[in-house]
């Protein structure tokens, strides 16, 4: 039967990475479902997504990968595969809010909505028209609490603040670095 995996690699851009890891993956009796790859030209960096079914434990297939992301100075991690609980800050534009909304609900893109967190009440009829938590902090008045009410609610909805995802606003730009963790 096996389990579902997501591999992720980042580096900086060279040939052949994915031609050395495919293979690998593959002589492993591994079953790559999808992949996303992207090199940035402006910082010379490669990324690569990778979903895959194995026969093989986590541990086992994380061994088998060591070697050759050693070799090629691979930073990588191997996690089982499961929709990321994320929690979205917002302005008062929605445009990339509807995009993410409709792209988790068709299942193209991999997480859980559990809130959404905005300095404006624009999309609040949207979110809670989609069954969403909004959660309206006003922007004025102390940072630092506005920050650590931000961080609570982050806590509280059960978001994941070890990989967050983060969508360029202007909400972000009057908020401190402690925030975009």
């Amino acid at each position: 039967m096996g389990s579902n995996f997501v591999l992720r690699v980042r580096s900086p851009d060279r040939p052949a990475i994915i031609a050395s890891v495919a293979p690998l993956l593959a002589a492993h009796g591994c079953d790559i479902r999808a992949a996303e790859i992207y090199g940035d030209p402006d910082t010379g960096n490669f990324f690569n997504r990778i979903e895959l079914k194995s026969l093989l434990g986590q541990e086992a297939l994380a061994s088998a990968i060591a070697p050759t992301a050693c070799a090629l100075a691979l930073d990588w991690e191997l996690d089982l595969s499961r929709r990321q609980r994320v929690l979205i800050a917002v302005s008062r534009f929605g445009h990339c809010l509807v995009d993410l909304i409709h792209m988790q609900e068709i299942g193209q893109l991999p997480i859980e909505i559990v809130g959404v967190v905005s300095n404006h009440e624009a999309m609040r009829k949207l979110v809670e028209w989609h069954g969403l938590a909004y959660h309206h902090l006003p922007m004025g008045g102390e940072k630092q609490a506005q920050e650590a009410r931000f961080l609570a609610i982050i806590e509280e909805s059960g978001a994941e603040p070890r990989r967050p995802l983060a969508c360029r606003a202007p909400y972000f730009q009057q908020c401190s670095k402690i925030v975009l963790l």
